[in-house]
C-alpha cells in the first residue's frame, strides 16, 4: 500500500503533519480554551513533535506507538470540546 511506497520514515512524516493539522484545526475551532483543552493540546503536541523525531532518526517501532499515543491525546482534546462536534 500507500505507506510502503513512502518508507516507515515517509509515513512517520506524513503521519506528523496529518496530526498536526488535525489538532490545530481541534484547537482554533474547538471552542473556548481552558486548561484541560490546553493540556490536552500541549501533550498532542509533544506527541506529535516525538513522532517527527522518530521518523528523522529511523525509529519505526517507537514511531508508530508515539502516533498511537498522539492520536489518543486528539481524542481526548475532543472529548474536553465539546463545541467540536457540534454542527
Amino acid at each position: 500500500g500507500f505507506p510502503h511506497r513512502l518508507g516507515p520514515r515517509g509515513s512517520l512524516l506524513l503521519a506528523c503533519v496529518l496530526l498536526a493539522a488535525v489538532l490545530s484545526l481541534l484547537f482554533v475551532f474547538g471552542g473556548p480554551v481552558n486548561q484541560g483543552r490546553l493540556g490536552a493540546t500541549a501533550l498532542a503536541a509533544g506527541l506529535v513533535v516525538g513522532v517527527a523525531w522518530a521518523g528523522l532518526r529511523d525509529r519505526p517501532r517507537l514511531g508508530f506507538r508515539l502516533t498511537i499515543a498522539a492520536a489518543g491525546a486528539i481524542v481526548l482534546l475532543v472529548a474536553l470540546s465539546p463545541d467540536a462536534l457540534r454542527s
